[in-house]
């Protein structure tokens, strides 16, 4: 069974300026063996994934770095975990973010 929870597209503030995003703060639930999958797509883009360790017992908050300081107009973001028996135990997340004064191109 395939856990996944997928965002509509977040515009933050305002649809027209960009925003150079920072990193995230996912607040979940550790599970024994639990890895989750995060996804990040910008603008439309495909999601550009990597692996969350939530192994173990107890409440968690990972920061997340934003290796690049992805810039965008608007985001997704997607959560999945496809393991046997293993949910999506995410219990808030955020995001730090900047709007710059550039303004979206028609």
């Amino acid at each position: 069974i395939d856990a996944v929870y997928e965002s509509p597209d977040i515009f933050f503030d305002s649809p027209y300026k960009e925003k150079t995003l920072f990193d995230y703060h996912l607040f979940a639930e550790r599970q024994s063996g639990n890895v989750l999958t995060f996804g990040t797509s910008f603008n439309g883009s495909a999601f550009t994934d990597r692996s969350i360790d939530l192994d173990g017992t107890g409440r968690v908050i990972k920061i997340i770095q934003n290796p690049v300081n992805v810039k965008g107009h608007y985001f997704k973001w997607r959560f999945r975990n496809n393991q046997l028996d293993k949910q999506l135990n995410i219990t808030n997340f955020g995001v730090t973010y900047e709007p710059t004064e550039v303004r979206k191109q028609k």
